[in-house]
């Protein structure tokens, strides 16, 4: 059951992202840079810190100060705004229908908090119209990291499958949907064939499609039944999962690893040990396969194990990826364990739910959760 609904503010709520980029534009030629909006565009969306850094990365304006920018920016903005219609169509109806239907609401925008208020006050509504405000000043990690939107959860009280989050640029879509909500896309900065690239649950071209009380209780019980594919944290990234990967149930794809691992069994190169294993990794995102076995070294510490053999065949292939389930498979009972290496080496791959399935040439199986092997992972932020 849908509980809340977590909007974005530029793009979603209001247009302001053209007077944005021109105001930008207008900073760096006050400077004597040649700058366009294009240089702006794929940065909207992520804070202004990015907004301006992302655009200053082309444009190569030497004495360039994000201080001195910001500044430049607030003064012209709030100078201009008035000037112009900022509610895009739907808007307003939208959080009106919202408070009739007794849902929370969630403003979160990666955007200065001036500029937020500012812009929600212009729509004709006070602050304690919605539940929540979150900014750019309330996370650590812009979209599309989905921090604003787990932590606009977690002071709602609901969880990620009880909220809606509408988004309109790629990163902000990413960021709904790595919260695990279902993610609305408004195609008002964003086409059709990217918001779909980004994973959206819905596509709309407008707000107008939720705009009475009985459209958007359409949307509700879309979203309440729609069983979508989720993002899972593996490591210190995320990973989306496509409809192939869903194709097959893991009991099917893991029979298959089976096979896979003691065929590369059948290639361990271990003239030192005669020691041999064989692994095969589901991914998560693809539902592909890959396999690994050990490969042995005179000089011992360049030895590579049959896990991480598997896991570098993966990552050659579809880079930064997920493990759903792993089989390793060894000739003796009971069966052989990853070692302390590949347990900390999987780490970057797995979450605490990733299966481990070990099994011996006897036909011994034990199944674990990743967070049996490894319960206090060692894990960076990503950057």
């Amino acid at each position: 059951m849908i509980k809340a609904l977590l909007f974005d503010m530029d793009g979603v709520l209001v247009s302001t992202e053209d007077l944005s980029m021109t105001i930008g534009k207008r900073y760096f030629e006050s400077k004597g840079a040649r700058c366009s909006k294009k240089n702006f565009e794929k940065h909207l969306g992520m804070g202004e810190r990015t907004f301006f850094d992302g655009a200053n990365s082309e444009v190569h304006l030497k004495d360039y100060s994000y201080d001195e920018a910001s500044r430049f920016f607030k003064d012209e903005y709030l100078r201009d705004l008035d000037k112009i219609e900022i509610a895009l169509p739907g808007a307003r109806e939208i959080l009106k229908a919202a408070k009739e239907l007794g849902l929370k609401i969630a403003i979160c925008s990666s955007a200065p908090d001036w500029k937020v208020r500012v812009n929600f006050n212009a729509l004709g509504f006070n602050e304690d119209y919605v539940d929540l405000i979150l900014t750019g000043k309330d996370v650590t990690k812009n979209k599309p990291d989905p921090e604003i939107y787990l932590k606009a959860m977690e002071i709602l009280g609901v969880k990620s499958n009880e909220a809606i989050v509408f988004e309109d640029t790629k990163g902000g879509i990413e960021s709904g949907k790595r919260s695990g909500s279902k993610t609305v896309s408004v195609l008002n900065t964003i086409s059709l064939s990217e918001a779909e690239s980004a994973g959206a649950d819905f596509i709309v071209t407008s707000l107008r499609s939720f705009s009475t009380k009985e459209s958007l209780e359409g949307l509700l019980k879309r979203a309440s039944d729609y069983k979508n594919p989720i993002y899972r944290k593996f490591g210190s990234h995320y990973v989306g999962r496509s409809k192939r990967a869903m194709m097959l149930s893991l009991e099917e794809k893991i029979k298959n690893a089976e096979k896979m691992a003691w065929d590369a069994l059948e290639n361990a190169y271990s003239p030192f040990s005669h020691f041999r294993v064989g692994s095969a990794l589901i991914s998560y995102g693809t539902g592909k396969i890959y396999s690994g076995c050990n490969v042995e070294n005179s000089s011992y510490g360049a030895t590579i194990c049959a896990e991480r053999n598997a896991v570098t065949t993966a990552v050659s292939s579809e880079g930064a990826l997920g493990i759903e389930a792993i089989v390793i498979v060894s000739e003796v009972d009971p069966p052989a364990p990853p070692c302390a290496v590949c347990r900390q080496f999987l780490t970057e791959f797995s979450d605490e739910h990733t299966k481990v399935i070990l099994i011996s040439k006897s036909g011994y199986r034990e199944e674990f959760e990743f967070s049996d092997l490894m319960p206090y992972p060692f894990i960076l932020d990503s950057k």
